[in-house]
């Protein structure tokens, strides 16, 4: 019993020790304090000015750029290669005539056509007239009709190859690749160019199964890239993949306007996807607030003197938190010496 009084009373004065220990230091760290604002009569602080901003939430997702359209374009027909009126690298609009293919055969091709064209034309009418006489049999008429269909439709064909004989670009872009040299000979599907229409990029980037259902057809985006660091272009979400790859993350594609050519496909880039309110409002920093946002309070810069003043909080977006009342745009808060102050002390701004 006796040894057990003796524990307890060693235990006691322990704890005593270490209760006059923390007193100490306590009383020593505001004596410097007072002693600091007394020698230099301030307290050194930092502020930042209450402005107008967007509290607006968001996530960001990363992908690459790539063509809007591209195009391997093909051969539509057989023959010998005899200008090229492109090379690669260059602008081309559409309908532009990239190269020609020797069309003399064709010409020759279309004059015949066109002759036996009209040759069966007339043996129509004439089969025709025959008819209403009952001079020919239903018959005879019936393939008089076939063949004038058929040379119709030969004379048709032989203008089309004349006409692809001369090819054209399908739309507007730049030519990535070209496959063909003057002289060369091309059977029908035979590749000619890489064409590739980068006025409009889109950036593919996937996102997760959270923040897809944050996503609209339509929203707008702001697109950052790494290569351009002070550039945003403005995007817009033109398709939102509808099934998750085996990681649970969902496609999803914006549409960016490229028409100053900064950007390139393959580029590595970022899309913001904001949420929340984008109507500015008078916003702090959360660091100013002094106790909870229901009961907020804020040390505000006036003439060098920290005047506490009570706020009204509305709604807050990371470490941004709007006031509704009892500031004004322009106002400096202090955001970080707060724990020295008293209402009405002398303060020296330090530079951020």
């Amino acid at each position: 019993m006796k040894k057990i009084i003796i524990n307890i009373v060693v235990v006691l004065a322990i704890i005593g020790g270490i209760v006059w220990v923390l007193k100490g230091n306590k009383e020593e760290a505001a004596a410097l304090t007072s002693l600091a604002q007394q020698s230099n009569g301030y307290v050194a602080v930092r502020v930042e000015k209450a402005k107008l901003e967007s509290l607006k939430d968001g996530f960001a997702a990363f992908g690459n750029f790539e063509p809007t359209r591209e195009l391997t374009f093909v051969s539509e027909i057989s023959g010998r290669v005899v200008s090229i009126n492109v090379e690669k690298g260059d602008k081309i609009s559409r309908s532009q005539t990239m190269a020609t293919l020797d069309h003399e055969l064709l010409q020759n091709e279309v004059v015949a056509s066109e002759a036996a064209f009209k040759k069966m034309k007339a043996d129509l009418e004439k089969y025709e007239k025959l008819a209403e006489g009952g001079a020919i049999t239903s018959q005879q008429l019936e393939d008089a009709k076939l063949g004038y269909t058929n040379a119709d439709l030969r004379l048709k064909n032989a203008k089309r190859k004349l006409q692809d004989s001369s090819i054209k670009a399908p739309f507007a872009g730049t030519v990535n690749a070209r496959y063909i040299e003057v002289g060369s000979y091309l059977n029908a599907g035979a590749k000619m160019f890489d064409i590739v229409d980068v006025s409009k990029l889109k950036l593919v980037v996937k996102v997760t199964e959270a923040q897809v259902f944050e996503i609209q057809k339509g929203m707008a985006v702001t697109v950052f890239s790494d290569i351009l660091p002070n550039k945003t272009f403005d995007g817009k979400v033109t398709f939102i993949g509808v099934k998750a790859d085996a990681s649970l993350n969902y496609p999803v594609e914006i549409e960016v306007n490229n028409s100053s050519d900064q950007l390139k496909a393959g580029m590595y880039a970022q899309a913001l996807f904001g949420t929340g309110d984008a109507t500015p409002q008078l916003t702090v920093t959360r660091n100013a607030i002094i106790g909870s946002l229901e009961q907020a309070q804020v040390y505000v810069n006036e003439g060098n003197k920290a005047v506490l003043r009570s706020v009204t909080t509305g709604g807050s977006v990371g470490e941004r938190v709007a006031i509704v009342a009892g500031l004004k745009e322009g106002e400096s808060v202090i955001t970080s010496g707060q724990i020295n102050l008293s209402n009405g002390d002398v303060i020296e701004v330090l530079q951020n």
